[in-house]
């Protein structure tokens, strides 16, 4: 319910990820992010953890690109992957609400912008 709460209505995720044939697009709603999330952490006990943010806004509406890196567990020296998300924001009813989120991980020739490093 804590992330429901800081999205406006059903939400979207766009997560893309470099393939040798190409960059692969998955597309899924709020509700399916959510329980995706709870079934992979849960079993794997993946642990993502933000590395940098930059925040751009005008007006009521706002772009957050947050990078992050993801391990296995939080003990491990090494990452396994890192990304950027991109999260879009509106305000309304005096607060803001994530509108969607797309992601961009590393991999065949991209790596994070000095810019999203620490």
């Amino acid at each position: 319910e804590r992330v429901r709460a800081l999205f406006y209505g059903k939400g979207i995720f766009a997560s893309a990820s470099p393939q040798p044939d190409g960059t692969t697009l998955f597309l899924e709603s709020l509700d399916e992010m959510i329980a995706r999330a709870e079934r992979v952490y849960k079993q794997s006990g993946l642990v993502e953890r933000e590395i940098k943010r930059q925040v751009r806004v005008y007006g009521d509406m706002a772009s957050v690109y947050s990078s992050f890196y993801l391990k296995r567990r939080e003990q491990d020296p090494d990452n396994i992957k890192r990304g950027l998300h991109h999260f879009q924001l509106l305000r309304t009813q005096g607060r803001w609400f994530i509108i969607s989120n797309s992601t961009m991980l590393e991999g065949q020739g991209w790596t994070l912008p000095p810019e999203f490093l620490p």
